[in-house]
């Protein structure tokens, strides 16, 4: 009777299945005496053993094979491998600030920012707009403008979102008056008044 190889298989050190989040690197390996060449493969692809592998969001089979001689029968084990897409991380920001900002009119704002994985796309109303491009918000009145990132995930990143926000407050006018400085009751006058408001012009 052929006796039976005594190997451990182990993924990233523990003799067991295995799950990991993208891009976390996974190492196929075992201990024990082999008696002919140990062979491991993820899925029909042969790995090296001992290396590290980065390896894409999904379900895999990580099996270790090894063959019979003429004393020693064969040697086949399976472990599971689960791989997760990764949440990527949005960096938004609203004229240089990480955070909901508040304006007066008419201060632009510029939304702008990054993510470390995917495309990332801005919408302010749920219109697209160009990142890090300036805007002028609102004419009266104090408005909420909501800017949501979307990140278009892939095979190893999940879709993300975040919203902020800008408060658009209104100006206080400016202008001023002039006219005759001095005059005796009953005499008509000259005054004249002007404003300096940007997008303001009723007086």
């Amino acid at each position: 009777t052929k006796a039976i190889p005594t190997i451990i298989p182990l993924l990233n050190g523990v003799n067991f299945n295995l799950a990991v989040t993208y891009p976390q690197q996974v190492n196929a390996s075992f201990t024990g005496t082999n008696q002919t060449a140990v062979s491991i493969t993820i899925n029909t692809t042969t790995i090296t053993r001992g290396l590290n592998y980065t390896i894409g969001a999904g379900n895999w089979n990580i099996t270790w094979t090894m063959p019979s001689n003429q004393n020693y029968s064969s040697y086949i084990t399976q472990f599971n491998l689960t791989v997760s897409q990764a949440t990527p991380t949005i960096t938004a920001l609203l004229n240089g600030i990480y955070n909901n900002l508040t304006i007066t009119y008419p201060q632009q704002v510029n939304a702008s920012g990054s993510t470390t994985a995917g495309t990332l796309n801005i919408y302010r109303g749920g219109v697209l707009i160009s990142n890090s491009l300036n805007y002028t918000l609102g004419v009266s009145g104090a408005n909420n403008y909501q800017f949501d990132y979307n990140v278009s995930g892939n095979q190893n990143y999940t879709d993300a979102y975040k919203l902020i926000y800008t408060n658009v407050t209104q100006a206080r006018l400016l202008g001023s008056i002039s006219g005759t400085s001095s005059i005796t009751y009953g005499t008509a006058g000259n005054v004249q008044g002007s404003e300096t408001n940007a997008g303001d012009g009723d007086i």
